[in-house]
């Protein structure tokens, strides 16, 4: 007898990193790990009293985008930050710093990042 899933999902799209095409319809879920990843009738089995069904209607489902340690914040937020990181003089990581404040309101704070003082 197949172990029971704690969670299934169907009628999704799911992707894997290897593989430019969606790899499965369904998936069972135990403890948080993958049970099994196939087709609907696949994942079935895995079926029992306890288990919580998820329709996802047509969605895809993408691995580690909800990976805890993904800094998309911080990405976002230095996008509009001094990029120091290739400077190889005081006079150019200076010239960059000038640059964005120029660019800067009165009042934001000029932040750079990538500063490798070791260059110098």
């Amino acid at each position: 007898m197949a172990s029971r899933a704690d969670l299934i999902l169907f009628d999704g799209y799911f992707f894997s990193p290897e593989r430019e095409e969606c790899v499965a319809e369904a998936m069972a879920i135990k403890n948080g790990a993958i049970l099994a990843l196939g087709s609907e009738e696949d994942v079935r089995k895995f079926y029992g009293p306890g288990t919580h069904v998820i329709d996802l209607e047509g969605r895809a489902v993408l691995p580690g985008l909800s990976d805890s340690h993904v800094h998309g914040l911080a990405l976002g937020r230095s996008l509009g930050w001094a990029d120091l990181s290739d400077a190889i003089s005081i006079s150019e990581l200076i010239e960059r710093l000038r640059e964005r404040l120029k660019a800067l309101k009165a009042h934001e704070w000029l932040v750079g990042f990538g500063w490798d003082h070791e260059r110098f």
